[in-house]
């Protein structure tokens, strides 16, 4: 592989020996950290070799470095970076240009990206890793993992431009499998009426939620039509026979969820094709990406990250990240997270690697202040289980469903003086579930909940993990995505939380003690 040279003349590094003092901040950050070995572990991804035809590369380590300072210093565009480099003598030097050499173009950095890949990229963060943990900034005695939102480099569509995006669609999806189903006939493919185009354009409407505009308008303007409210409206037909509502809800309830079923894989920003609308909250939205990273206590140091689409459960991607974690540090000795993660097969794996989770369980949904199932008792007895509910008394198995489900309701719920307070159910019987796999889980939960270990790993995590996702979104641009696509969103994670991490390494652990 034959690189651009990076040896710097005496008169260039005495420069930069003048003008870029011992003190500064990229200086520690060089000898922190040995970069060298990227030009090797890149080098496959490289055609030109030495003595070969072809122009030379940008050292990949380079590019790199210069990639770097993109995230540790909050730069949000790589044209700006471009100019930045060109007119620092401090970023000149830690990428290793010479005072007259041309710096890369963003164009460079583009390819650089594209040529290198995630896998590249998980790598170099994964030396890191290693040497924080060389350098004992890591002790693996609590990890904390959390999620936090990325929004996207690009303008969601409208609640109007979704209503008519999703009519064009589902006309052109059911104007196919007519076309289809009449050709095999033999027979000419038959238009859709414009009864059905009206159904179409309400639902659409309703998935929207788009108000104040007539499903009409939307119509025109699928069509590409004008929109003439006395002409546009469907006219009622000639007979006398009333419209069949019932029948309409019915169509408009199958069409709601073929649009949903379609906006889901639509591109729901403009311009990021793999930017989806996600919640943070039961009434806060955004749209881009979610990275779950997972934090050791020690420092703070970041171990391990995933990116996913806004949209997707962010339980999903709790193995991912945890995974790398363990494949670098070996695993915890406790684990907290929020309940967000609170899912059966993450409570396993976790047990099967002998690590304490402190994960708070979600509450069933009960109407009304009732009691919860954390008050009745079950016993296992042979096959079966017994249940004896709060107020004293057994309880009835009435089904046995799949992945061990078991659903038991009371016997004498009548009369019985927790009546009120046990259930708000029409016919004042009180039922309760459970799963056997899950019940282990819940009675441990029940009882670590009252523990102070409980309740100080719960309060250790937001005051390690929310200070790193705060401090990441104002110094380190997590929180805003740069690019625009998924893969290169992962590489945008992986790179901030480099720079974090770094700046922790240069912080806790500098050369020299």
């Amino acid at each position: 592989m034959r690189f651009r040279g990076e040896q710097l003349s005496f008169v260039m590094s005495d420069a930069y020996d003048r003008y870029v003092p011992q003190s500064h901040f990229l200086r520690k950050v060089n000898a922190a950290f040995d970069f060298s070995f990227i030009d090797e572990m890149c080098a496959h991804k490289y055609k030109s070799q030495h003595g070969g035809p072809g122009r030379p590369a940008e050292p990949p380590q380079r590019m790199f470095r210069q990639l770097l300072l993109m995230f540790l210093y909050q730069i949000k565009f790589e044209r700006e970076l471009e100019r930045r480099v060109n007119d620092s003598f401090a970023f000149r030097w830690f990428c290793g240009y010479g005072l007259d050499e041309p710096v890369s173009s963003h164009k460079t950095m583009w390819a650089f990206r594209e040529r290198i890949g995630i896998d590249l990229f998980d790598e170099i963060f994964a030396r890191l890793i290693h040497k924080c943990i060389e350098r004992d900034l890591v002790n693996k005695k609590r990890w904390h993992v959390d999620a936090t939102k990325q929004d996207a480099a690009a303008t969601t569509f409208s609640q109007w431009e979704v209503a008519v995006v999703l009519t064009k669609a589902m006309m052109e999806r059911l104007s196919s499998m007519q076309n289809v189903e009449h050709n095999t006939n033999g027979e000419p493919p038959v238009e859709m009426d414009p009864e059905m185009k009206m159904l179409v354009a309400k639902a659409a409407v309703n998935v929207s939620k788009l108000k104040n505009v007539s499903a009409a308008r939307v119509l025109a303007k699928a069509e590409g039509r004008v929109y003439e409210p006395d002409a546009d409206e469907v006219a009622p037909p000639d007979d006398d026979s009333e419209p069949d509502v019932e029948r309409d809800d019915a169509q408009i309830k199958h069409l709601e969820a073929t649009a949903r079923a379609i906006w889901s894989k639509h591109p729901h920003a403009k311009g990021d094709v793999d930017a989806r609308i996600g919640k943070t909250s039961m009434s806060k939205s955004f749209c881009g990406y979610l990275s779950t990273a997972v934090v050791d206590e020690k420092y703070g140091i970041i171990l391990g990250c995933e990116t996913v689409a806004g949209n997707v459960d962010q339980a999903k991607t709790f193995m991912p990240a945890y995974n790398k974690s363990k494949q670098l540090a070996g695993s915890p000795a406790e684990l907290a997270a929020d309940r967000a993660f609170d899912i059966l097969d993450i409570r396993e794996n976790l047990e099967s690697d002998n690590v304490v989770a402190y994960i708070p369980m979600v509450r069933p949904h009960l109407t009304g202040n009732v009691i919860g199932s954390e008050h009745f008792k079950v016993t296992a007895v042979g096959d079966n289980f017994e249940v004896i509910c709060p107020g004293g008394h057994l309880m009835k198995q009435v089904k046995c469903g799949g992945d061990g489900l078991r659903v038991y309701r009371g016997t004498a719920c009548h009369g019985c003086s927790l009546s009120s307070k046990c259930t708000t159910a029409k016919d004042g019987v009180r039922a309760f579930e459970f799963r056997q796999r899950l019940r282990k889980f819940q009675e441990q939960h029940f009882e670590q909940k009252k523990t102070a270990e409980y309740k100080h790993a719960l309060k250790r995590r937001m005051s390690t993990i929310d200070p790193i996702f705060g401090h990441g979104k104002t110094f380190h641009n997590l929180g805003q995505c740069i690019y625009r696509s998924l893969p290169m969103n992962k590489i945008h994670s992986i790179m901030s939380f480099f720079a974090i991490n770094l700046e922790k390494l240069v912080r806790y652990a500098p050369q020299g003690t």
